[in-house]
């Protein structure tokens, strides 16, 4: 059988020309340089947001907030108002808010500053001379006004203060430094009451300064929950000065003793470091906000394309890992008893920055500030977990100096009563105080000396270390003492 003749009969060449041949490479090349890269771009890009979607899902499948939209109602199903505070005609807080305008009218930069000058020289000598004394009476006739709002909003429903969380890292929170110097005022006012022998004036300067802290109490954010700690260890001198110096009665100290009952600030923590997660997702889904968690970055002004590109590329996904895995721990640990949560925070502080343990300051159990910033090409968002050290020593400070209040307060109504201090604490229940105070620091009973005309209460502290009684010079060395010394 003949083979066909599969030849081509019409003569032309049907070999490919090679201009063709280098037409096709050249696509062929011009597609794998472009178009695949473009394709891997797209993935990548793809990746990273249902890497971001991912974490956000499970945020919310836990019940917590994941928007800046979803904090207001979230703030209002883990803080409910009292029942009957909305039929209130007022809130304090609504009257807070005047007073702190009302403080702020003369445009001073710096309100106030002299009457905190003058209560810290107080703190530091426990006396003040005449002349400091008289400066103290004209800064309370200039606010008498401010003065009357404080005390009005004593006697209302707590309410809540109302932050803007939609303008998310731009949020302004004028209640904080405003309740910091209202709260500066009513001290003020309590001081001048205790040196002119008026106990009534000086326990109601007291229970009003306690009362503005109320707003503050359960509030979700970290200013707030700092400004309401750092007003409760101020309020250690004052009060220590008026049982030194004034005959109160047992009325004025029950009423005393109850505005010392505030919920432990572990709680407002946890939900405060919720909303700093919020805070988080926002900065990961618009990258330029990723360098103000690394302190030693320094990438510039102009640094926001790359950080856009980069957040494209899916390179944030490692730093997204390990931030939202150490959030969910630091959220859960505050909670924790001191020594618990202190390993927690600072296991995940040498999981982010391996160099944490060798930039503590060991005086005063703080990181230090690294002052040899290294030169990476991005920033490391995840690096802000390790400023939320502090915590659970803010928040085990905060225990032990209500703790103190509380017990001195508990102490003086024994002796009206008795005649005479008790030999231990445990005198003290159930008649003055509920349960005796507990150490947070180390859970042994609250140490109390009975000392000439007076007492000390003391806590361990950071060190652990009973140094009977002895202060140290820095918040890391020696015990937090609280004293009455007739």
């Amino acid at each position: 059988m003949a083979m066909p003749n599969t030849r081509n009969h019409s003569g032309k060449n049907t070999r490919t020309k090679p201009w063709v041949r280098a037409r096709r490479i050249m696509l062929a090349v011009a597609f794998l340089a472009f178009v695949v890269p473009c394709m891997i771009l797209v993935g990548l890009k793809v990746f990273s947001e249902r890497n971001l979607e991912g974490h956000i899902a499970s945020i919310r499948a836990e019940g917590y907030p994941a928007a800046l939209e979803e904090l207001p109602p979230w703030q209002e199903r883990i803080l409910p108002s009292p029942e009957g505070e909305g039929e209130a005609d007022a809130t304090a807080a609504q009257l807070y808010l005047q007073a702190f305008e009302t403080l702020d009218r003369a445009n001073d930069p710096h309100p106030l500053d002299n009457l905190r000058d003058i209560l810290t020289q107080l703190g530091q000598e426990g006396t003040l001379p005449a002349e400091k004394l008289q400066e103290i009476e004209k800064e309370l006739a200039a606010n008498t006004e401010a003065l009357a709002l404080l005390h009005q909003g004593a006697g209302l429903p707590s309410g809540k203060y109302q932050p803007e969380y939609a303008k998310g890292w731009d949020m302004v929170l004028p209640h904080v430094p405003g309740t910091r110097r209202a709260f500066l005022l009513l001290r003020a006012e309590a001081v001048d009451a205790t040196f002119k022998q008026e106990p009534e004036r000086a326990c109601t300067a007291l229970l009003a300064a306690m009362a503005l802290l109320r707003p503050l109490q359960q509030e979700p954010l970290l200013a707030s929950q700092g400004a309401r700690t750092a007003c409760i260890e101020l309020m250690l001198d004052i009060l220590g000065n008026a049982l030194k110096r004034l005959t109160f009665t047992e009325e004025h100290l029950a009423r005393l003793q109850g505005a010392f009952q505030f919920i432990p600030v572990r709680e407002a923590l946890s939900n405060a470091l919720v909303t700093e997660r919020v805070l988080g997702i926002q900065a990961y889904a618009y990258p330029p906000l990723l360098a103000t968690g690394d302190e030693d970055w320094r990438g510039g002004d102009d640094a926001a394309p790359l950080l856009e590109v980069s957040s494209s590329l899916g390179v944030f996904v490692p730093d997204r890992k390990r931030y939202f895995g150490g959030m969910e721990e630091l959220i859960a640990g505050i909670r924790l008893p001191y020594p618990d949560a202190r390993k927690i925070f600072d296991r995940v502080a040498e999981r982010i920055d391996p160099r944490y343990r060798r930039r503590l300051e060991t005086a005063t159990g703080q990181p230090r500030r690294n002052r040899h910033h290294h030169h990476a090409p991005l920033p490391s968002f995840s690096k802000i977990l390790v400023r939320y050290n502090p915590l659970p020593l803010q928040a085990a400070q905060n225990e032990a100096y209500l703790g103190q209040c509380a017990a001195a307060i508990a102490l003086e109504r024994y002796r009206v009563a008795q005649g005479t201090l008790p030999e231990q604490l445990d005198l003290l229940a159930p008649a003055y105080l509920a349960v005796p105070p507990v150490d947070p620091f180390d859970f042994q009973p609250l140490r109390y000396l009975i000392k000439d005309q007076g007492y000390i209460l003391y806590s361990v502290g950071l060190n652990g270390v009973d140094d009977g009684g002895v202060p140290g010079e820095n918040p890391g060395l020696g015990d937090l003492v609280f004293q009455v010394q007739r």
